[in-house]
């Protein structure tokens, strides 16, 4: 399933506008409108807000697997998470380490 085909149908089920849609994802409406008409497309963080508001997983075979800018970009959110949780380990051994703590 496209991300538009994702958007209409969330649009649908939730019976929201598309104002609401993109408050819920932290965008503006004109970024949604883009995305649903297919303008543009989500960013990696984005893309994630939207699986975790649709209940997808991020894995999911729901979404097109063939499409190579989709792979692309979950590779991309997959890397940043685990960026972020190697820098929490460092500051939370960095607190372990420091005086005072």
């Amino acid at each position: 399933m496209s991300i538009e085909k994702i958007l209409s149908e969330y649009l649908r089920v939730n019976r929201c506008s598309q104002q609401e849609a993109a408050e819920q994802i932290g965008v503006s409406q004109t970024a949604f409108h883009n995305w649903l008409s297919g303008k543009s497309y989500p960013s990696g963080i984005h893309l994630k807000k939207i699986y975790e508001i649709c209940n997808i997983p991020f894995e999911s075979k729901q979404i097109d697997t063939d499409n190579a800018e989709i792979n692309l970009l979950r590779k991309l959110v997959e890397s940043q998470y685990e960026q972020i949780a190697y820098l929490k380990e460092k500051v939370e051994d960095f607190k372990r380490k420091s005086p005072g703590s």
